[in-house]
């Protein structure tokens, strides 16, 4: 799983995810299933983990899954490992406003902004890092209808717009706020 906002190594997980590959084509009505923090309360059983559907876990803490067959009361118990995958670190929202000039000379304040040259500033030696532009957050979160480059602002002096950076390995990713500014001509 992708890291939560605060990049402290703690996802949630829904732990049920790891079943269809430890039944590999078994029955799931004929076994009943738990998840528990060691070998040792698996095979009593015991101090099964009560929230398999959304738990708090942290990078590289083992699960033991124990199953066992309703009809003989015989089990297995295999475990496997939490991975939580960290976000792309984004710069500060005010290190990446783009300032134009209005130099079309009409005074209108709407400038084309060639989005891609901030990539470098925005990845920051990051790798394999996917960097999209969007109108809104919620677009940028949903990956939604990303803005082509270069854009040209539609709101006048200042507009934000959202940036997207995504991890091309490991599909997490981050916002954040780009401002896009022109500035006036100064009257001779």
């Amino acid at each position: 799983e992708c890291d939560d906002v605060s990049n402290d190594g703690i996802a949630s997980f829904n732990l049920t995810q790891v079943e269809a590959a430890v039944l590999n084509g078994i029955n799931p009505t004929t076994v009943t299933i738990t998840y528990h923090l060691s070998q040792a309360d698996a095979d009593v059983p015991t101090g099964a983990i009560g929230n398999i559907l959304s738990y708090s876990g942290t990078n590289g803490e083992v699960i033991y899954i124990r199953v066992e067959y309703n009809a003989t009361g015989c089990y297995s118990v295999e475990s496997f490992t939490l991975i939580v995958n960290p976000l792309p670190t984004m710069p500060v929202p005010e290190d990446i406003t783009m300032n134009l000039c209005d130099v079309n000379n009409t005074g209108d304040q709407i400038e084309c902004f060639d989005l891609i040259s901030q990539i470098p500033l925005i990845v920051n030696g990051q790798t394999n890092m996917n960097v999209t532009f969007y109108l809104t957050q919620a677009d940028a979160i949903a990956a939604n209808s990303p803005l082509s480059s270069p854009y040209c602002n539609t709101v006048v002096s200042v507009q934000s717009i959202f940036v997207r950076v995504e991890n091309g390995v490991t599909g997490c990713f981050n916002v954040t706020i780009m401002d896009l500014r022109v500035e006036p001509l100064p009257v001779i």
